[in-house]
Parts: structure tokens; C-alpha cells; sequence
């Protein structure tokens, strides 16, 4: 709220100087009225640049785009002529208002007022920390075909009012090589900021607490690669995972977070999550501790944004992904060093074992959903001594293949 009351007092000191200035300076006002108009292209400049310099493409809304510009151009003309209109008959005296050189003067510089309108209000929708909200985001893509549509109008417009003087092509000039510098600065600075490769790797048995350079820390269960690039201080913090891992993502609304999978993609700003991405796994899932995500792209037939206790599962093999209920305690115990079990179902019993020792354990769901059994389980025991333990207590056989093992339930011998 700062930043906006400071951008709307220094919004109202600039009407009022400008008012007052003319008559304070007197026949000094002409040579400070040409740094000025320097200053405040410099200014504009700098408003736009700032506008489209997060904008990302989205190649699926082409249409949605098309329709943006023309409102925007629509939305464009109504400021210009009212402000065009308020230079002449209210700023300006009487005997001007029939002047050619002060409509074509007024014509140039109103052009710039909604362009400056859409960028301040894209600012402090920013200060209010709305850069999440949809009005935000379509403020910003207004805006930037505002600021396409004034480029585009105002060398024709300039052309016409003014003549086609050499100064026209000096502009160009200097504007395509801005343009190609700074196109060149941002691929190369990308390059080279992207180009390094990092990859935190945990062994087959064991796991690990790791703090990436964003203040994001992420706990990888074993047999995990963990891969970013460069330092993640681009506009996306972008990570890659094969195998477990819980993250707590630092907040930062200006960067949003997100994690590529082959089968999906996670987006967030600042949450609590866990999710299960090994290549030998039937499946990728992802349970939302507390915050939001959003999972999308990859194999995922659609979108999908969960809430806390949210547990969403892709099936890699039928294509398709369910999302159910879940107590988020059970994916994030693997953590620790034990895991407490009371009166608990032996599914998910069996789901844990699989995030705690990151293997994937196959047995007849409805017969797991009847047996139930309670008992501690200590780190440094072996899978093989846990299920050893449990075939003590529960009629069943197991078989272990590399990480996926396969229980058997025993048929009841006939008396």
C-alpha cells in the first residue's frame, strides 16, 4: 500500500508542477521543456520495457491475443482524444485552438497517455502484490499491445504531421540497434546463466536435506537426482526430479517455482509439497502439504490445482490421472528417522514402505484394505527384516525383484 500512495502523490505533484512551471521559469521554459520531453520519452520507454519484460508467450492463445490487441487499440483512442481535447481547449488560449501546429504538437504527445495509464496501473497492481490475479495478468497483456499499437502509430502519424525528415530515419536507426543490443544482452545473459548444470544425486539406500540457492529446501528420499540450471535466479525457478522429494519452496510471487516431470509439470510460488517420480513406478504422484500447485503440461490430460490433504496420481499406462483425499502425514514421515503405525490399514502401511525405503510394493488392494495391524518401524532396519516381521503377524509370502517387491497373501488351508 506504500508503493501506491507514493506512486499516486507523485502522480498529483507532477499535475501540479507542470501547471505551475510555464509561469515560473518564463522564457527559460522552452530549453527546460526540451529536457523534459527527453526525460519523459526516456521515462515511457522505460514503463513499456518494464510492462512486456516478464510477459511469456502462450502459443495455444493466438485467438485470445488477436482479440487483446484490437481492444487495446479500441481502449487506446478514448484517452487520446479526451486528453488531445483537454490540451487544446483547456491548456491552451483561444487563439490557438484553430492552430495546425498545436493539433499536430497534441495530437504526438496524447498518443503516450494511455500507454503511461496502463503501465502505472500495471505497477501497482504489482506494489499490491496482485501478480497472481487475472486481472493482473490482462492488464499486462493489454498493456503490451497498447505499447505495440503507439509504435506502430506513431512513426506513420509522425510521417504525416511532421514530413519524412532525416531525424525520422536517425530514430529508427538508433531504436533497431537498442532493440538488437538488447535482444543479444538477455540471450546471452540467459545462456550463459542456464548453462550450468547441477545435479544433487542421492545413493540407492539412503537420503538427504538439501537448501537450493533460492532458499528452497528439499528433502530427497533415496535413489533421487534432483537437476537445476544455473543459480535460479532467472524469472522461472525451474528444477527437474527423478525419484521422491519434499519440497518447501521459498515465497517469492515474483518467481514462480516449478518442477518438469516427463508425465507433469508443478508450478508453484511458496508451499509445501511431496512427490513420487521413480522411472520404475506405475505411476507419479503428488500430495500438497499445505499452500497450492498447480499441475499441468506433460502427459496430464488437463490442469489440475490442488488443495492441502490433495493427492494426485497419474497412471502411466491407462494415460489418466485421479486425484483423492489423503492424510499428508503419511508422505512426509519418510523424513524422520521411524514410523509410528496404530490400527492402520495394511495399504497404507505399504505405502509408506514404499516412500521410506523407495521401493514399489504390489499386493491385492482389497485384501490390504481389511488387514490392519499397528507397530514402530526403526530406520535401520532392512525392508527384507520388516517384512519378515509383518509375515509373522499377517498369512502372507513375499517376493523382492531389485525395488519392486510382490506380497501373497496365503490361501486359508482347508480343515
Amino acid at each position: 500500500m506504500r508503493k501506491v500512495l507514493s506512486f499516486s502523490l507523485f502522480l498529483m505533484l507532477g499535475l501540479v508542477i507542470s501547471q505551475l512551471l510555464p509561469g515560473a521559469l518564463g522564457a527559460g521554459y522552452a530549453s527546460f521543456k526540451t529536457c523534459s520531453d527527453t526525460l519523459l520519452y526516456v521515462c515511457l520507454g522505460f514503463i513499456m520495457i518494464n510492462v512486456g519484460r516478464e510477459f511469456e508467450i502462450d502459443k495455444s492463445r493466438w485467438r485470445s491475443y488477436t482479440a487483446d490487441y484490437f481492444i487495446a487499440m479500441a481502449t487506446a483512442a478514448l484517452p487520446w482524444i479526451l486528453i488531445v481535447l483537454y490540451y487544446i481547449f483547456v491548456l491552451l488560449p483561444p487563439p490557438l485552438w484553430g492552430s495546425a501546429a498545436a493539433w499536430k504538437e497534441n495530437l504526438l504527445l496524447s498518443r503516450f497517455a494511455a500507454p503511461t495509464s496502463a503501465g502505472i496501473l500495471f505497477t501497482m497492481l504489482a506494489a499490491l502484490s496482485l501478480k497472481q490475479s487475472w486481472i493482473y495478468k490482462k492488464i499486462q497483456v493489454l498493456a503490451i499491445f497498447d505499447d505495440l499499437d503507439t509504435i506502430l502509430l506513431m512513426i506513420p502519424l509522425q510521417i504525416l504531421m511532421i514530413g519524412l525528415r532525416w531525424q525520422m530515419f536517425a530514430i529508427i536507426a538508433i531504436v533497431v540497434v537498442l532493440l538488437a543490443a538488447g535482444t543479444n544482452y538477455v540471450v546471452v545473459k540467459d545462456y550463459l546463466r542456464t548453462k550450468i548444470e547441477t545435479n544433487i544425486v542421492t545413493s540407492a539406500h539412503d537420503k538427504g536435506e538439501y537448501v537450493l540457492p533460492d532458499g528452497t529446501h528439499i528433502w530427497l528420499n533415496a535413489g533421487s537426482v534432483l537437476r537445476y540450471y544455473g543459480d535460479l535466479t532467472g524469472r522461472r525457478r525451474v528444477v527437474e526430479l527423478d525419484g521422491e522429494g519434499f519440497f518447501k519452496v521459498r515465497h517469492d510471487a515474483d518467481r514462480p517455482f516449478i518442477l518438469q516431470m516427463e508425465d507433469m509439470n508443478i508450478e508453484v510460488l511458496g508451499t509445501e509439497f511431496d512427490v513420487i517420480n521413480y522411472a520404475e513406478f506405475a505411476t507419479t504422484e503428488a500430495i500438497l502439504c499445505n499452500g497450492s500447485i498447480r499441475a499441468y503440461g506433460g502427459r496430464l490430460p488437463a490442469p489440475v490445482t490442488l488443495k492441502p490433504g490433495d493427492r494426485l496420481v497419474f497412471d502411466r499406462k491407462e494415460g489418466r490421472a485421479s486425484r483423492s483425499r489423503v492424510s499428508t502425514r503419511n508422505y512426509s514421515q519418510w523424513m524422520g528417522g521411524s514410523l509410528s503405525f496404530d490400527d492402520t490399514s495394511l495399504a497404507d502401511i505399504l505405502t509408506n514402505l514404499e516412500r521410506w525405503y523407495a521401493v514399489e510394493i504390489d499386493a491385492p488392494e482389497a485384501w490390504t484394505r481389511q488387514v490392519r495391524m499397528s507397530f514402530k518401524l526403526i530406520r535401520n532396519e532392512s525392508i527384507e527384516e520388516i517384512l519378515k516381521a509383518m509375515s509373522l503377524v499377517v498369512e502372507m509370502d513375499y517376493v523382492c525383484a531389485g525395488r519392486r517387491i510382490t506380497i501373497i497373501p496365503k490361501q486359508p488351508k482347508n480343515s
